[in-house]
């Protein structure tokens, strides 16, 4: 049992299995856009941990055995000469026996094994400190499964919406959600969106490219980052990333003297161009909808929009009031940037039209020691494979009980990795030296 959850194959199998879990979840995140928190809820059930919980009981098994091995010498020699498969058993006569012997110990010096004699033949080895990379591997992936429960175990993922030249200073008030989690929970992340730049092919809503300017920290902007969809910045033990992006009209709403009552950047959910979004004047009893056109043209009494760049931006406008019921229509009409329109006693105007950005603020306590544990897992999984362990042994045996006499020379190999191949180059250069020895 204990040999089978210490099984290298089993550390296989297992990973073969998470890779194609996460493969399956992960294509319609990326294509479909399927919210983050419900892939991250999918993540957090049994089957996942009962497979993560299996990939560390293989690792701690594995490490556990490999150290004891490593401590004891097991993995090179404990008494004797360890026995190998046999790939090999030639009669010939004890002379020409010990000739081949000879050239293939002469052989396996020269390409760096280390050769030890025995009473009847050798014995040579290569890489037998190669398992230290295997040992390497799977104690740092033991680490990594570990930082990643411990990740499950205290999530945090936030939703922050900022217009261009806005500032996110990490206070609960100024996410999306969550926004009633203990504050020692949130992130101490803070930057500045600078400036948003979608690209659109052609005049379709098809991005050839998308990215944010943006700044950090917010208390000093000492650092500036171009963040794209799949380059997210890493920012005070968290993850931010950029999920998507829309329009935000300014809209000011002054009284019958010109007093300003209401100002602020309304980041509209109207992307793709042409749908409609509403939202309250402020305190007023009033309810505004609007349908934003970024480079409009009008044809007989229809508005549309030529491209999604905001180049000509036209606003299509509806403001209702709500009190005292029942409810009425105060104004309906098309307005131009700067225009001030009035409904009631008051006026609104929209002078000014941004892009926004929607991040999402994902806190990883320990991503640097997953990204440095999996580099060192890579290092050691080099060093196990590049340099990994092969073994040749070779004795004569008299053959005095055989018609004819004469010797058996036997050759025995072995590779944990590359048992098949190698055993079968053994052979081909044991019978190579065997007949340059006959022609000798």
């Amino acid at each position: 049992m204990i040999k089978f959850l210490a099984s290298p194959r089993l550390s296989v199998y297992l990973m073969t299995v998470l890779l194609a879990a996460i493969a399956v979840f992960m294509i319609p995140y990326q294509i479909y856009g399927v919210p983050f928190a419900t892939l991250r809820g999918i993540a957090s059930e049994w089957p996942f941990l009962a497979l993560f919980f299996a990939l560390a009981l293989n690792s701690v098994f594995y490490v556990g055995r490999t150290a004891f091995h490593l401590w004891h010498g097991r993995h090179v020699r404990v008494a004797g000469v360890p026995a190998l498969p046999t790939v090999l058993a030639l009669r010939m006569p004890p002379e020409r026996a010990e000739r081949v012997k000879t050239a293939l110990r002469a052989s396996l010096r020269r390409r760096g094994y280390r050769v030890r004699s025995t009473e009847d033949g050798f014995h040579a080895a290569v890489g037998e400190r190669s398992l230290w990379g295997t040992l390497v591997f799977h104690t740092v992936f033991l680490l990594i499964v570990l930082a990643y429960l411990v990740e499950l175990a205290s999530p945090f993922h936030g939703e922050v919406v900022l217009t261009e030249g806005q500032a996110f200073r990490g206070a609960p008030e100024e996410y999306l959600f969550p926004k009633d989690s203990p504050a020692e929970s949130y992130p101490r992340v803070s930057f500045k969106l600078e400036k948003v730049i979608p690209r659109f092919w052609k005049d379709n809503f098809l991005f050839t490219d998308l990215y944010a300017r943006v700044a950090y920290p917010a208390e000093t902007l000492a650092s500036e980052k171009r963040m794209w969809i799949n380059t997210p910045l890493f920012h005070e033990g968290a993850i931010v990333a950029l999920r998507g992006f829309g329009y935000a009209p300014e809209c000011v709403v002054t009284d019958e003297a010109g007093r300003e009552i209401y100002r602020s950047y309304m980041n509209l959910s109207i992307v793709p161009a042409g749908l409609w979004d509403a939202f309250p004047l402020g305190e007023l009893p009033y309810e505004c909808a609007v349908q934003v056109f970024p480079d409009h043209a009008v044809k007989g009494e229809d508005v549309f929009t030529l491209t999604h760049n905001l180049k000509n931006p036209l606003y299509k406008v509806q403001i209702q009031r709500n009190s005292p019921p029942p409810p009425r229509e105060a104004f309906r009409g098309l307005v131009r940037p700067g225009e001030t329109v009035r409904f009631d006693q008051y006026s609104l105007r929209f002078p000014d039209i941004r892009y926004y950005g929607h991040f999402r603020i994902q806190r990883t306590r320990g991503y640097i020691l997953v990204f440095s544990g999996y580099a060192v897992a890579l290092a050691g999984l080099a060093v196990r494979l590049v340099r990994h362990q092969r073994s040749v042994a070779a004795r004569t045996e008299l053959a005095s009980s055989l018609p004819g006499g004469g010797a058996v020379l036997i050759v025995g190999a072995h590779s944990p990795l590359f048992p098949k191949t190698f055993g079968s180059r053994v052979v081909r250069r044991a019978l190579k030296l065997a007949r340059g020895a006959l022609s000798a």
